[in-house]
């Protein structure tokens, strides 16, 4: 029913409001509840008749436009805190015992007190529960791997997360002026936060544990050599204009399979795995067989050749493979700002919210009255969009004195979408 769901709702974190348009907002018109699910890419809109659901459907979270049907959906919490009777019952009294008495005037404890969400609250997450868990309980039983340097960097954080602690007390502690209408910001001790060495300590030693090391090392009980080392990088391939680089591919694939070793080229995505694999057979290369995950490339021949997608930087060289990444051939990626396309929906979803007489700045006329949305014709054609059409009917046409041609004027050929507008008095 409609009212159990708004319960949920509201008791798993959904806030509601007037429009859904980001993630854990919900929205109730009658008998229909729109909401964003966590997790989701799309806002849903569930139709109600009577207490049972008719329909579900995803819509634009900007046009507000239903798409496509949906048979089930799964709702999940969207905050670490869910603030029901005991948890801010919890909290008060947490919260009191770590910053005293005087807590009155604090807005994250008047927001909590309240049953209201704070912006921020999850920075106190111990005082709402009894004890957290870390990852290491959700996986009781898992061995832990360790990288080269884990120790340093772990330090190197304990190191920032002691000093932004320092400076968020002192400020805590310092006087405040009358004029000082900035909130307080209690901040917690880091022990109540995060794994302290002792905690670290206990949790590696109770597991079965690797650490991995950059350099080789005397063999012993404990110490043993993985038998890996970095793949081939054909950076000298690609600065000398003499060699052509798949041809240096080519040569690399065939010194590890004559050494015994199956030849893994790994993409970083499926249309990259595509044009890899033309350009080597392009190149003579032997059309490599395209894999979807790694038994499947060990159930290749010896001195095979597979294809897989996955995102790593740099290959590496086994006993019997030899994985050999995008980067490692073509260098570093680069990385390039997408376009900015125009996008009329976007625009005319924007332009809905002004309501007639609402000033605005034009990027050439400087400062407006908003009187409406109009069609023009161009260029003797009297079709307009369906956009336009259906914006046409909601707004009504008022006179003007002058009109400027919106930004998304050029997304239709035939018609144009423009601004009525008279200069603000």
């Amino acid at each position: 029913p409609p009212d159990r769901l708004r319960a949920f709702l509201e008791h798993n974190g959904y806030v509601r409001a007037g429009t859904v348009r980001e993630a854990g907002e919900y929205a109730v018109r009658g008998g229909i509840v729109d909401l964003f699910p966590a997790g989701a890419a799309l806002p849903l809109r569930l139709d109600f008749f009577g207490d049972s659901v008719e329909n579900i459907r995803e819509f634009d979270p900007l046009s507000q436009r239903s798409s496509g049907a949906r048979d089930s959906v799964d709702l999940r919490p969207t905050n670490e805190v869910l603030l029901d009777d005991s948890v801010i019952s919890r909290f008060r009294s947490r919260y009191r015992a770590e910053f005293g008495a005087k807590v009155q005037d604090d807005p994250l404890f008047e927001s909590v007190s309240a049953g209201r969400r704070h912006a921020g609250m999850e920075h106190w997450l111990p005082l709402y529960y009894e004890s957290l868990e870390t990852i290491f309980d959700y996986v009781p039983e898992a061995a832990v791997t360790l990288d080269p340097q884990i120790e340093e960097t772990r330090a190197e954080r304990a190191a920032t997360i002691a000093d932004f602690y320092s400076a968020r007390q002192t400020a805590a502690d310092a006087p405040r002026g009358v004029l000082d209408t900035s909130p307080l910001y209690r901040p917690l001790p880091p022990g109540l936060l995060y794994l302290d060495d002792a905690a670290w300590k206990k949790i590696l030693g109770a597991r079965k544990l690797a650490q991995i090391a950059a350099f080789a090392a005397p063999e012993s009980a404990t110490v043993f050599d993985a038998g890996a080392a970095p793949g081939y990088n054909f950076s000298a391939a690609r600065a000398d204009p003499k060699i052509n680089l798949f041809d240096a591919v080519k040569a690399r694939i065939e010194i590890e399979q004559g050494a015994g070793r199956r030849a893994l080229i790994l993409a970083y995505s499926a249309g990259s795995a595509e044009r890899l694999g033309t350009v080597m057979k392009d190149h003579g290369i032997a059309a490599p067989t395209p894999v979807a995950d790694w038994p499947a490339f060990v159930d290749l021949p010896p001195r095979g050749l597979g294809l897989a997608v996955l995102p790593l930087e740099r290959g590496y060289v086994a006993e019997k493979t030899a994985l050999i990444t995008e980067q490692d051939m073509l260098g570093e990626r680069l990385a390039r700002p997408a376009r900015r396309r125009t996008n009329l929906d976007h625009f005319v979803a924007e332009v809905s919210a002004l309501n007639p007489g609402d000033l605005v700045v034009h990027a050439e006329h400087g400062i407006g009255r908003y009187d409406g949305l109009a069609t023009l014709d161009v260029a003797g054609r009297s079709r307009i969009s369906r956009c336009c059409r259906a914006t046409a009917r909601r707004i009504r046409r008022r006179s003007s004195t002058s009109s400027a041609a919106s930004p998304g004027s050029r997304a239709r050929r035939g018609s144009r979408s423009v601004f009525a507008t008279s200069p603000a008095s």
